[in-house]
């Protein structure tokens, strides 16, 4: 059994080795997840069908599915896989962590974050096609929000993820203004995707910037990439996530409290007994639907053609 891991891993290296040694620019996606296992396979084929060369995972201690997942395509010589036991939501720090081994191990050109209900989405076809012939360091993309229909509890994805929010609500306070309205009307704050050329460019929580670290960097605005995201997925997930992110955030005295609020938000309204009414506030009816529409707010989404794309 030694001698087969041995090979397996001389295997490995060798693939590796002969892959990054090619010409062509390297982009490397991190994705960091924890019980993910509904779609994060979906995830990772999609993101290696649009353009990704490698992928460095950390699983944060998941008791679904999600390593195992994880080791498969590691096995596949396409991943690098690190066990995180913390749990206390360093997301930053672990981010960063594999942006470092993207750099110095597998010579990335360039780096983007993505969480396992994200799926960058590249109108040309390839996630490198727009940076590498942009003369800027990073690229801000923005999120397009996909909505579960109403079904009384019992929804389930990806049937139920039926509406994309093409045309989200404008706010200068997304906190306030989103306590007694659907969270995912609003426009979420875009995330970043960075070229490697000026060293180890560090993300702040959530990958929605990179921090001033005194480099001069140029930014600009992606037109060719939608990120789609998934963030709820049926209410027993939603639940269980809640509470385990909830105690995570609570245990990092680092994490400001402006940082995760609406994770805040969720686990101090399941501590009042009020989860079900955070529930039912992030779910959209079909007369909703309707209206939004012919309001231009939402278009109809099919995951199934999306992802086949």
């Amino acid at each position: 059994m030694k001698s087969k891991s041995k090979s397996l891993i001389l295997n490995l290296k060798i693939l590796i080795e002969n892959f990054f040694s090619k010409s062509k620019p390297a982009l490397i996606m991190t994705i960091l997840a924890r019980d993910e296992g509904d779609i994060v396979e979906e995830n990772i084929k999609f993101h290696l069908n649009h353009g990704v060369d490698f992928i460095i995972a950390t699983d944060n201690a998941s008791v679904d599915n999600t390593r195992n997942i994880f080791k498969k395509y590691e096995r596949k010589g396409v991943l690098h896989l690190i066990d995180e036991a913390g749990r206390n939501k360093s997301q930053a720090k672990w981010n960063n962590r594999m942006t470092k081994i993207a750099i110095d191990d597998y010579g990335a050109d360039v780096v983007f974050h993505c969480d396992a209900d994200e799926f960058w989405c590249p109108k040309s076809g390839n996630l490198k096609n727009e940076i590498l012939n942009e003369s800027v360091d990073v690229m801000s993309v923005d999120l397009v929000n996909v909505l579960l229909e109403d079904k009384n509890g019992e929804e389930i994805f990806p049937a139920d993820a039926k509406y994309a929010m093409v045309n989200p609500i404008e706010t200068s306070n997304f906190k306030e203004d989103s306590k007694f309205r659907n969270l995912y009307f609003f426009r979420y704050p875009a995330k970043v995707i960075f070229k490697t050329e000026k060293g180890l460019l560090k993300v702040v929580q959530g990958n929605h910037s990179i921090v001033d670290n005194k480099i001069k960097i140029t930014t600009k605005k992606s037109s060719d990439i939608k990120i789609f995201h998934f963030p709820l997925r049926g209410k027993k997930r939603f639940y269980n996530k809640v509470v385990e992110t909830g105690k995570a955030v609570e245990k990092n005295s680092l994490l400001k409290k402006s940082m995760s609020w609406h994770i805040r938000r969720w686990f101090d309204a399941y501590k009042d007994g009020a989860l079900d009414d955070e529930y039912r506030k992030l779910i959209i009816t079909k007369r909703e639907a309707i209206k939004m529409k012919k309001a231009g707010m939402i278009k109809d989404f099919d995951f199934k053609k999306f992802i086949e794309k």
